[in-house]
């Protein structure tokens, strides 16, 4: 049976809510165990598509080696174990073989490279204060506070900041708003959530020297469109200054991490964090993140951000990330993912209501059917939207949740702009309206259409929807197909669409 997203989501929410009397039950009759999660079940290094209590040792031995009393169960109310080595993660990690990108960036991109004082890491994604249009810089409290940081300091890209230069080597490109970090934290005390923190672009308050230009998309990645809760089982994918482009897999997110920050004062420099995303690098990856990594975001395959990551352990290859939730929703912080391939702002307010031509769908989708027809890698496409479009129509029109989602993020507006544009080239496709843009609409109809169409539509959205989304960015309307369709593959013998070509 096919393993999909929303069965990994019901599944994993009802293993977390026993997760705590697990915890009690096992902690207490095994004192070898360091921590439980919930997540991957692994295989000889491999992951399955199940789900289990994953135990972690501070020693792991032979069954011969141990008592029939040590011996832990194979299940526990009926779901699997299973047990590992307890891993000790580094807010550096392994640097081997790896040649940074130090390169300056103009306008700023997610993935490039931050300074501050000593230390050096990587800008993960932009965001801004619920409320407020003050574009901010995310990443980690260690990046760009480190130990002595405060609110004010100036953060450099690539080299050290300085103040009075926006394009050579050391410019200033944002000042610190706040920070949060993990401390050392005793048996008793209450764990650590996040190492994060976030900075104000330059340019955008009185007496800023300079104005930093910045573009919402990730090197090699492309456009973000906001952030999501993270999911185990989830392919996943980062952009860091150190190893650059990396997939992985994510394991759980429920991980209890010991992070390593200064490796000759373990006791002064620990910290104990829970609920971390665990990340397993794919094949082809020698691992998913390393030194000078720290502060990059972990993004799904709709380009939507799950993770900031701070750590990762070089025996292994993997890499934990705080959840994406837990950072936005700092206490006081109240921040939000931009979700917009604008270059230097976010999208244009919304339009007036009676601005908005009727919409005639059937046109547009005609149009648009003739247009691929005559392309030359159009037919791939046309393919895709020919195996899902009569099931996409039947829950519009039938599925209670769908049709809502349609209406409330203006779906059939959308539709009347393109179909006015498909018969009319001069007029203009909105990027936003009534407070809706055109890839909230996109985001959220993936959304709902994973989760209440059949396993082959859920597969399709998995697969094409990242495409989609850059596409719908850059679409401008039907005259701009041939140039948007030569940046898409489509494999000759089985329809599949290019998904690995770089953004940038």
């Amino acid at each position: 049976m096919a393993w999909s997203k929303q069965d990994r989501i019901i599944t994993h929410d009802k293993l977390v809510a026993m997760l705590p009397s697990v915890r009690k039950h096992l902690m207490k009759k095994f004192p070898s165990i360091i921590s439980i999660d919930v997540g991957i079940k692994e295989v000889n290094g491999k992951l399955k598509e199940e789900f289990a209590f994953r135990i972690h040792l501070k020693e792991k031995k032979a069954l011969s080696e141990l008592k029939s009393s040590e011996i832990i169960p194979k299940e526990i109310k009926g779901i699997q174990t299973d047990v590992h080595k307890a891993r000790i993660f580094k807010a550096s990690g392994n640097v081997d073989n790896f040649i940074p990108d130090e390169n300056s960036y103009s306008p700023l991109w997610g993935g490039v490279q931050l300074k501050f004082g000593g230390g050096s890491g990587t800008l993960g994604c932009f965001v801004k204060v619920k409320g407020d249009t003050k574009i901010h810089l995310l990443s980690n409290h260690h990046v760009i506070m480190s130990v002595k940081g405060k609110a004010g300091d100036l953060i450099g890209h690539p080299g050290a900041a300085t103040e009075d230069c926006c394009c050579c080597d050391g410019s200033s490109i944002a000042k610190v708003v706040a920070g949060k970090v993990g401390v050392l934290t005793p048996p008793a005390g209450d764990p650590n959530i996040v190492d994060a923190a976030y900075a104000i672009l330059q340019g955008q308050t009185a007496g800023d020297a300079i104005k930093v230009l910045y573009t919402n998309k990730i090197i090699s990645i492309g456009p973000i469109f906001g952030s999501a809760t993270p999911v185990p089982g989830s392919k996943v994918r980062k952009r860091g200054r150190t190893t650059r482009y990396t997939e992985g897999t994510i394991k759980s997110c429920t991980l209890t991490a010991t992070v390593t920050y200064h490796e000759k004062k373990p006791e002064e420099y620990d910290a104990v964090y829970s609920n971390q995303v665990d990340i397993n690098q794919d094949a082809g990856f020698d691992c998913y993140l390393a030194k000078g990594d720290s502060g990059s975001v972990t993004v799904n395959t709709l380009n939507q951000v799950v993770g900031l990551n701070f750590a990762g352990d070089a025996a292994t290859g993997t890499g934990a990330a705080n959840c994406i939730d837990d950072v936005l929703n700092v206490a006081g912080w109240n921040l939000e993912v931009l979700s917009s391939g604008t270059v230097g702002a976010i999208p244009i307010s919304g339009m007036q209501a009676d601005a908005i031509p009727a919409a005639r769908p059937s046109t547009f989708v005609q149009r648009m059917e003739a247009k691929l027809k005559q392309t030359p890698n159009g037919q791939g496409m046309l393919d895709i939207i020919n195996q899902n479009k009569s099931e996409v129509l039947d829950l519009i029109n039938d599925n209670r949740e769908v049709k809502v989602a349609w209406n409330r993020y203006q779906g059939p507006h959308f539709i009347g702009h393109l179909a006015k544009n498909a018969r009319e080239k001069n007029h203009p496709i909105p990027k936003e309206l009534n407070g809706y843009s055109f890839q909230n609409l996109l985001i959220k109809m993936s959304d709902v259409l994973e989760r209440n169409g059949s396993y082959q539509l859920a597969q399709s959205i998995e697969d094409y929807s990242l495409s989609v989304f850059n596409f719908a960015d850059e679409y401008n309307g039907l005259d701009s197909m041939d140039n948007l369709l030569d940046k898409y593959e489509f494999c000759p013998n089985c329809g599949q669409m290019n998904k690995t070509k770089n953004y940038a």
